[in-house]
C-alpha cells in the first residue's frame, strides 16, 4: 500500500491603515513597523511566515510612494527595520506630512498531509 504526503501551502494578505490626520516621516515609518512587528507576532504564533511586506503613501500635492519588499529567506523583525530604514532615509523624508498611509503583509503556511 502507498502512503501519499501532500503538502499544502496556505497564502494570506492582512491590508490595514494608519489612523491619524497626518504623518511625518518618522511617524509613519514608526507606525509602520509597529503593525508589521503585530502582524509577525501573530504570524509566528499561528505557524505563518511573512514572505512580502508593502505599503502605499499619499501626500497632499498627490505625491504617491508604493514599496513591496519581498523576502527569500524569512525575515525576523530586525531584517524588517533595517529595510524600512534604509528605505525611509533614502526616499521618504523629504516629501511633508502623509495623508494617507495604507500596507499590506502577506504571509505563508505550510502543511503536510499524509495519507
Amino acid at each position: 500500500m502507498a502512503v501519499q504526503i501532500v503538502t499544502e501551502r496556505v497564502v494570506q494578505m492582512i491590508k490595514g491603515e494608519l489612523n491619524g490626520k497626518s504623518f511625518t516621516w518618522m511617524e509613519i515609518l514608526q507606525g509602520l513597523c509597529a503593525e508589521y512587528k503585530e502582524c509577525y507576532c501573530k504570524a509566528a504564533k499561528e505557524n505563518r511566515k511573512l514572505l512580502q511586506i508593502g505599503f502605499t503613501i499619499t501626500w497632499a500635492e498627490r505625491t504617491i510612494i508604493c514599496k513591496d519588499f519581498t523576502f527569500e529567506l524569512y525575515p525576523d523583525m530586525d531584517v524588517i527595520y533595517d529595510k524600512m530604514l534604509d528605505y525611509f532615509k533614502g526616499s521618504v523624508k523629504n516629501f511633508g506630512e502623509a495623508k494617507n498611509v495604507s500596507y499590506y503583509v502577506v504571509t505563508e503556511k505550510n502543511t503536510t498531509i499524509s495519507g
